[in-house]
């Protein structure tokens, strides 16, 4: 099968990247690894060349001393969660995990997030200290992330188990999404920063692709495949004002940046959410087309087995809907979302201002009066029709910027109530007999 992804200069590229974020007088770097640390099949079904077990590769290749904490969620253990591809056990994934790591020779402990007094729960951190496991509670907290005073508080973070690393970096992996990862490098951080020990956080990432649009079927892809735990996928707006390139990220980050901000060393602090993150995946892809053709074939293929879940009575309704969508973009060919095409043009007028936009406004709706006469001229000659399609285009994104910079709630809320009169009148005049069925 035709390759279009080349693990050699990925795993080059990240692994510089990784080194290059250990710059700086820190004690410690909590590098939080996104999604599967081994065994990452996803990645390798829609990047075709793509090492399944590459991430843990680049980390035992790069030579700083490391450690390593395991995490895993009260929930999932409850629930007996299974990974979706290998069907196997959250729990049992662990053990597997723990095993490697100490057939490698790596130290490690185990994070249970979310903990609850719990049977299940405790049995199973009964059965890793039979194991000689350190093993570390961290609790659940209500306010996360939304409430930031109070969980950067005693009661907050300050309520969690602090892991004693002695590495200066510590890698947070966990068998699948949605283990608490981020919420135990911020607990960390917090609590050393207390013990008067410089840390900070990075995040080594394979998707989303950020220099990919949210709708890039590479990326829907990667959403497809987290449609029970994802939340929207959103733009890193301080990224596009500072540096005028289109940024995709996960809301769920977006959100942990405030906490995140709040903790970390002041000489640290970025201005935006990606300038924590590793990720050079886009350039490991050498064939986009055909990294597309497998993204579109994933989404298939998970959108089967959703239906077939939903039919018995395996998934929510939420979360089928939102497969459904996915499922439904990747035959619209429309890259942008409506969110990214909005902060797109938002940013424009920013940076061009209201007099520049506004004179290439009034200049493209002159454009399309006159597109619109030739058309009428013509007696509506459908050679016209492609002109006319791309002045409208113009206006569109002209009106667009024009409501960022008067404000764009307020002209909605004019539209409905003139959509709301114009409506009014319609129907009168179905009333009077003036237009429709007048049998």
């Amino acid at each position: 099968m035709k390759k279009n992804f080349n693990n050699e200069l990925y795993f080059q590229k990240q692994k510089e990247g990784l080194i290059k974020s250990f710059e700086g007088d820190f004690q410690r770097f909590y590098v939080e690894i996104g999604g599967k640390t081994l065994g990452d099949f996803h990645s390798n079904r829609v990047l075709n060349g793509y090492d399944p077990d590459i991430k843990y590769k680049i980390i035992k290749d790069i030579e700083i001393g490391f450690e390593i904490i395991v995490c895993i969620s009260a929930i999932s253990i409850i629930k007996r969660k299974k990974k979706k591809d290998t069907k196997k056990l959250y729990t049992d994934e662990v053990l597997e995990l723990l095993d490697r790591l100490k057939k490698d020779k790596i130290k490690f402990n185990v994070a249970i997030t979310r903990y609850r007094e719990n049977f299940h729960v405790d049995g199973f951190i009964d059965k890793l200290k039979d194991m000689n496991c350190g093993v570390y509670r961290f609790f659940e907290d209500t306010n996360y992330p939304y409430d930031v005073e109070s969980v950067v508080s005693k009661n907050g973070l300050g309520s969690n188990d602090y892991i004693p690393c002695t590495e200066r970096v510590v890698y947070v992996i966990a068998p699948g999404t949605n283990s608490g990862k981020f919420a135990v490098c911020i607990s960390q951080i917090y609590h050393e920063k207390k013990q008067k020990i410089c840390s900070t956080y990075r995040k080594f990432e394979t998707f989303l692709i950020p220099d990919y649009p949210i709708n890039h079927p590479v990326n829907l892809a990667c959403s497809m495949a987290m449609c029970d735990v994802r939340g929207d996928d959103t733009i890193d707006s301080d990224y596009l004002k500072k540096r005028g390139m289109l940024i995709c990220i996960d809301s769920r980050d977006a959100e942990s940046f405030k906490i995140l901000n709040r903790i970390i060393p002041k000489e640290e602090k970025r201005t935006t959410v990606y300038e924590y993150f590793i990720n050079n995946t886009s350039a490991g892809i050498i064939d986009e087309e055909l990294a597309i053709k497998h993204a579109k074939k994933e989404i298939v293929r998970r959108y089967k087995e959703y239906i077939k879940a939903y039919n018995g009575n395996k998934v929510s309704q939420i979360e089928f809907d939102e497969a459904s969508r996915i499922y439904n973009l990747i035959d619209k060919n429309i890259i942008l979302s409506r969110n990214e095409m909005h902060v797109l043009l938002k940013n424009f007028i920013d940076l061009w201002g209201f007099d520049c936009q506004s004179n290439v406004c009034m200049e493209e709706m002159g454009e399309l009066i006159q597109a619109i006469c030739k058309y009428k001229r013509e007696d509506n000659d459908e050679r016209y029709i492609p002109n006319i399609l791309e002045e409208i285009a113009d206006v569109h994104n002209m009106i667009i910027q024009l409501e960022e910079y008067f404000g764009y709630e307020e002209i909605r809320k004019i539209r409905e109530r003139k959509i709301f009169r114009a409506q009014k009148y319609l129907m009168d005049e179905i009333e009077e007999g003036l237009i429709g069925d007048k049998k």
